[in-house]
Order: C-alpha cells, then sequence, then structure tokens
C-alpha cells in the first residue's frame, strides 16, 4: 500500500474514532435546577423551583387522572436532582394534596425532564380520618430575573374566602401626610417584624466593624417597642441572633397570621469606593404573578372551570401588590419626615418593586426597608449610634401607623 492509500485509511479511522466519541458524549444541557422549596400561605400552598437559566416548559393535563406533565427542555435527569425534588414534594404527599410523582427523561437530540403530579383526589381529615373530597385549583407562572417557576395550590375553601370578600387583605389607602394619626379602635392588624440576617448570615459588612444582622434586629426591637406602646399587635420573626432561613421566615410569618410584614436591612454598595447613601424601600412586583398568556396555567380538580375564578384571583394578588406599594410609600416617606424634622440630611432613594423572596411568600401587604449604607462612612457613622436608630424605629413605626390608620375599616 501507498503513502497516499496509509493517509486515506489513517483520516477514515481518525474520522470513525471521532464520530464514536461525540456519539458517547451526552446532548447538550442549557439549564440546571438550583432547589425547591414549599411553603404555605393565606390563599395556598406553593411549590417554588429555582432554575439556573430562564425557564421554559411544556405542559400536558390529564384531567380525568388529575395530572399535570410538565416537560422541560434542555435539562438531564442529572441537572434536575430528581431526589431533591421528590424528598420536598413528599411533604405534599403526606398532607394528602398530591398522591404520586415521577420524574423521568425522554432521550433525543436534546434532553428533556418530565415531571409528572398526579394531584389526590381524596385526602384524609387528621381528626376523623375520614376522606375528604379535594376541590383545589392548581396555578402555574414562571418568573424572569430570578428564574423561577411557582406552582400554587389553592384550596376550595380558601376561594370561597376570596369570592365572599377580600378579608385577607387590607382595603385601599388614601393618601396620607405625616402626623400623629389617629389608630382605628381597636386595632386588630398583627403585625410581624422580619430582622434581616442572623446567625452565621452576617448580612452586609461596612465601617466600625458593623454588621447588618446586629443593626437589623436592633432597629426591629426598637420598632416592636414603640409598636407596643401603642397597643398594637407587634410580633418578631426573631427576637435575637439565630440563624433563620428565608423558607423559615415566610412560614413562621404565616404561622404568626400575619397581616402585615415589614422586613428591616442595612444595605450595602459592594465596596467603600462606591459613595451609595439613602433609605429605599422595596415591594412586591407581581407583574408576572397574574395571568399572563404562554407563562401562566391552570388546572381545576374536582371543580368547574371558571374564569371568574381566575379574575378574581388576579384582582387578589393586584390589590395586595397595591396595599404593598401604599405600606413602603407610607414607610419611606416617615422615615424621611422623621430624620427632616431632627435637621439630618437624608438621601431619598425612593421605593422600588422587588422580586424578593419575602415578598414573594407573603401574600399580605408587605415592605422591606434598607436604612442606610454600611459601605458610606457617614452613613455608617450615624448608624453606629443609638439614638440613630432609634428615629429610624421611629419613622418605621410612624409609617405602619399612617399605612393602618389610613388603610383599615
Amino acid at each position: 500500500m501507498g503513502f497516499l492509500g496509509k493517509q486515506i485509511i489513517t483520516c477514515i479511522a481518525i474520522t470513525c474514532w471521532l464520530a464514536a466519541t461525540q456519539a458517547e458524549q451526552p446532548p447538550p444541557e442549557f439549564n440546571r435546577l438550583n432547589w425547591v422549596e414549599i411553603s404555605q400561605n393565606r390563599l395556598s400552598t406553593q411549590i417554588m423551583f429555582d432554575f439556573n437559566e430562564p425557564v421554559h416548559f411544556g405542559h400536558e393535563i390529564v384531567k380525568e387522572k388529575h395530572q399535570l406533565h410538565l416537560t422541560f427542555p434542555g435539562m438531564s435527569l442529572h441537572a434536575f436532582n430528581p431526589q431533591h425534588v421528590l424528598s420536598k414534594l413528599e411533604q405534599l404527599k403526606s398532607k394528602g394534596l398530591i398522591k404520586n410523582v415521577e420524574i423521568f427523561e425522554q432521550k433525543g437530540s436534546v434532553p428533556r425532564v418530565v415531571l409528572a403530579i398526579e394531584f389526590a383526589s381524596t385526602r384524609c381529615e387528621k381528626d376523623t380520618h375520614a376522606p375528604t373530597k379535594n376541590c383545589f385549583l392548581i396555578k402555574w407562572n414562571t418568573l424572569e430575573h430570578p428564574h423561577r417557576l411557582i406552582v400554587d395550590i389553592f384550596l376550595k375553601e380558601d376561594l370561597n374566602q376570596i369570592t365572599k370578600n377580600n378579608a385577607v387583605l387590607l382595603h385601599a389607602m388614601n393618601d396620607a401626610t405625616p402626623c400623629d394619626v389617629a389608630l382605628p379602635t381597636p386595632c386588630t392588624q398583627r403585625i410581624v417584624l422580619d430582622a434581616g440576617h442572623g446567625g452565621k448570615d452576617l448580612g452586609a459588612q461596612g465601617y466600625f466593624g458593623l454588621m447588618e444582622k446586629n443593626l437589623a434586629l436592633d432597629i426591629a426591637q426598637r420598632t416592636h417597642k414603640l409598636l407596643k406602646k401603642k397597643g398594637l399587635k407587634s410580633l418578631m420573626l426573631r427576637a435575637e441572633d439565630k440563624d433563620i432561613s428565608l423558607l423559615e421566615r415566610s412560614q413562621l410569618a404565616y404561622q404568626l397570621k400575619a397581616d402585615l410584614l415589614v422586613s428591616i436591612h442595612v444595605n450595602s454598595s459592594g465596596s467603600r469606593a462606591n459613595k451609595a447613601w439613602g433609605i429605599e424601600t422595596y415591594y412586591l412586583n407581581g407583574d408576572e404573578l397574574v395571568y399572563r398568556k404562554g407563562t401562566t396555567g391552570f388546572l381545576f380538580i374536582n371543580m368547574q372551570k371558571d374564569a371568574d375564578l381566575i379574575k378574581r384571583l388576579d384582582q387578589c394578588i393586584q390589590t395586595s401588590v397595591n396595599q404593598s406599594k401604599q405600606l413602603a410609600c407610607a414607610i419611606q416617606k416617615t422615615l424621611l419626615t422623621t430624620l427632616a424634622t431632627k435637621k439630618i440630611e437624608s438621601n431619598d432613594r425612593g421605593i422600588h418593586q422587588e422580586k424578593f423572596r419575602v415578598l414573594l411568600r407573603a401574600n399580605v401587604p408587605a415592605a422591606l426597608v434598607e436604612v442606610g449604607f454600611l459601605t458610606n462612612h457617614k452613613e455608617a457613622s450615624r448608624l453606629s449610634q443609638q439614638q440613630y436608630r432609634t428615629l429610624l424605629a421611629q419613622g418605621i413605626c410612624d409609617g405602619i401607623c399612617q399605612y393602618l390608620a389610613h388603610g383599615t375599616k
């Protein structure tokens, strides 16, 4: 065999080897599941899936079997972390909401993971162990930045509460001016204060060795005392320096039957070279939680499809967002006014919408306030002083009081 013949055979062999090697390589993955969490709020039981990239999926409803099949392209079984998902969804099986869950991979040029959830048609009551017919609405939404899929399970009895009236929500609040407002008597609202971070989670750190977890707790405690002096029902998610996860915070707020949630934090610009300073307050961005074609779906279990009910759910969500905005506005305004009355210069960074988990899960009027920057020398110096932290607590307290005075019947 000549030189040319050997070269041709070598090229063919290399080509065959490359083809075989490439065939052994798994198809490309485009996404990965980070975690799944189950939580409870006043309106629903919620499953939250957090992904590495934007969520794209197909869905199939097998109504007669009470099944919802979600198909995730660009994901392998390994990337979906099935053991983690199954262990979390097991909680819903024990509650009688889910009968069975399967996770499997569909092979092809692009991998696909299928999550098949069979919802339980009946559940046993804890006291009597008698079977009760499950009647609920399943709703799913996708979010971007962060990339999440949220599945809500609304029981019929909770949906009836929405239908009769919006008792779980506060009514629209009129514009208020900073003043010593008169609270409704009696004021039965349960105000829950969330001091950010805690324990091993230090939060922001800055000048003078200050740590966010300590300052947030101190300001929350001062706010709590001021609210109690006014005869209000104030409760704290953490009253000491301890670890408490975001999921635990939302679950505790639910257990405390919160009517109002205020989360207190201290800001950081990430670098002391950045001179950012000032106060800003956040409320929930609910744009992606209401019905949107292509990103929202529904499944009725043992219930007739009801378009009006879906509209009422959207109205309920929007009302909660509107009330959260009013609460955020009130707190931001009274904080700045409180400092101004003491001739302390402040920087109004405004109110903003966000999709923080503590706000996403609240389902009651909720706001998250950032009272200043630890990475700004002047503001950190103020935050280190007890008198200044008392003023901040007074501003937050006044904002809550104004909201309650103008936002309840």
